[in-house]
């Protein structure tokens, strides 16, 4: 057999299946006829051919593959992907991002159309695969104008998410600034998408509302022209943006609003607890809305999740929408599985039964049984409004009181001036003190005096006052600040003041003087309660019968 018919024979097979190399044999009869250098010299040749002829076929299909796979991600190449924000604020948490499914570059929902070409794709590609914020903001140096409005999108997305405890680090970068500067002028051309990441990204960021309001604005214009095109999802996010950064924008606010209810169908428990604490934070969870979602969720309750429960519940309370059956639901699901819920949870959970005018709630024993058990992973804040609900709804729990004493004297140097109040009036109120807390709260007090406002003053001197306790240390520095800052106590914050210092037994003749002079300037902002009590207080401190005389004569029947 020749060289050239074996070499055609295998060009024939090549063109097929790898599995037709079976059909290529070599008659063993030729090596009769042959001189065997030649005939070893023709097979090697053979099977390099064959090789090279597969491997060619192998690279080629490959590529072809490559090729389809490339086109598909094109074609759903997220813009963003999703992310969950767990931030706090004053009474709960928020809610979650998109998931990376929701966000394509097509902008699901949207009414607007992108025109994406190739260099666009690499630079969401070059984003989307950036590992920190600055390795962000580098490529925002670099691309500049060239970025379109996916992009921008995508990079202030991924900012907020790698940089939640940099905002500052973020904020003082020119590179921020300059990607603002694009924003704003490129906003109204954002999708329904876009423009939900961009506002969640700018609220997490914390950046100022105040100095931003002009492309905040334009921001929100774009969202009210939008408003049909976002999802459930999207419309919780651009709502908490605008709770989370204190913007009001009543007509986006009111679109929201009515545009949440048309959609309740579609949302989740996540959507309705999310949807209900922005609302409940923009002050503008009415009852007809509040209605609506207790009708949908209650059930659904027993599946929410327990930061889910609480938001949706501190917003009910928050909005003084005391709704009976939601609250029976609540109690139950904390009674079946107390042990679920987060010290915040908690926390915010006993604030909203005592905001709704819950007195001694049978709920309250749970609640105080499930803090026993966390008692370690509670912050200031948390212990503060815990301690504040159960006082104020009468509920002691002994074990729980001698837990968060001990723990309220660890943290009191981290306790904000307000906080501190709290807890001590709780204590007071429950008439439970121990040593280490008394000295400890004192100590923290008289370190940050300057700090404590009017109301925290008289709450702290009440506390210690009531409690027994003199600390003429405490009252001492109290005492020159309240001279110092004397009209910017009102008439209760006054007459608390004055009560403490008389029931301790402790008499500073310039606070006493200034005091009176104040009771005397606001004198017809009293109620009859308060000026009796400034009254017993005053008469104990020994004040002047004259100053009496003036005080006890006011007419009260204009009250």
């Amino acid at each position: 057999m020749s060289l050239a018919s074996v070499i055609g024979e295998a060009s024939a097979v090549s063109s097929g299946s790898l599995g037709g190399l079976e059909r290529l044999t070599v008659e063993p009869a030729g090596w009769s006829d042959m001189n065997s250098v030649e005939a070893c010299i023709d097979l090697v040749l053979l099977c390099c051919f064959v090789v090279g002829i597969a491997f060619f076929h192998t690279v080629k299909s490959r590529a072809e593959m490559l090729d389809r796979q490339a086109q598909v991600a094109r074609k759903e190449e997220p813009e963003v992907d999703g992310t969950t924000r767990v931030v706090q604020h004053n009474d709960s948490p928020v809610p979650r991002r998109s998931s990376s499914s929701d966000q394509r570059a097509g902008h699901v929902g949207s009414s607007i159309s992108t025109k994406v070409d190739d260099s666009h794709r690499r630079y969401n590609k070059q984003i989307l695969s950036c590992k920190t914020f600055e390795e962000v903001l580098e490529i925002v140096s670099i691309a500049g104008s060239v970025l379109n409005e996916v992009n921008l999108a995508t990079a202030v997305h991924r900012i907020a998410k790698y940089a939640k405890k940099e905002a500052g680090s973020v904020r003082n970068s020119p590179h921020w600034r300059r990607l603002l500067l694009r924003i704003d002028a490129s906003c109204t051309r954002f999708a329904a998408q876009g423009l939900a990441n961009t506002m969640w990204a700018l609220a997490t960021l914390r950046v100022d509302a105040a100095a931003e309001r002009a492309m905040l604005d334009k921001l929100c214009d774009a969202c009210f022209s939008q408003i049909m095109s976002f999802s459930p999802q999207a419309l919780t996010n651009v709502a908490w943006a605008l709770a989370t950064l204190e913007m009001e924008h009543a007509r986006l606010i009111a679109a929201i609003k009515d545009r949440c209810v048309d959609s309740f169908d579609a949302f989740n428990q996540q959507d309705f607890a999310n949807a209900a604490w922005s609302l409940g934070s923009l002050g503008s969870l009415d009852e007809g809305v509040a209605a609506a979602i207790r009708v949908r969720v209650l059930p659904l309750l027993s599946s929410f999740k327990p930061q889910e429960l609480t938001n949706l519940f501190w917003a009910f309370a928050v909005s003084k929408i005391r709704d009976e059956e939601l609250m029976e639901a609540v109690r139950r699901v904390i009674d079946a599985d107390v042990e679920a819920f987060s010290s915040q949870c908690l926390s915010v959970l006993a604030w909203s039964f005592a905001k709704l005018g819950c007195e001694d709630d049978p709920i309250c024993s749970r609640l105080a049984s499930g803090a026993i058990s966390r008692i370690r992973f509670f912050n200031p804040r948390e212990l503060s409004k815990l301690l504040w609900a159960l006082a104020t709804m009468q509920h002691r729990n002994d074990a729980l009181l001698d837990l968060a004493a001990s723990a309220t004297a660890k943290l009191a140097d981290q306790f904000s001036p307000v906080e501190l109040s709290n807890a001590m009036w709780a204590f007071a109120n429950f008439k439970f003190s121990t040593s280490n807390l008394l000295d400890r709260v004192s100590r923290a007090a008289v370190a940050r005096r300057g700090s404590f406002p009017p109301p925290a003053i008289a709450n702290v001197l009440w506390a210690f006052a009531s409690l027994e306790c003199r600390s003429p240390a405490l009252f001492r520095v109290f005492a020159e600040i309240a001279v110092d800052r004397m009209h910017d106590f009102n008439p209760a914050d006054l007459s608390t003041t004055v009560w403490s210092f008389a029931h301790a037994g402790l008499k500073f003749p310039l606070f006493v003087n200034s005091a009176f002079s104040e009771s005397k300037r606001v004198l017809s902002c009293f109620t009859e309660a308060q000026l009796a009590v400034a009254e017993a207080g005053f008469r104990k401190l020994d004040s002047s019968l004259e100053l009496l005389d003036d005080l006890l004569a006011v007419d009260l029947d204009h009250k």
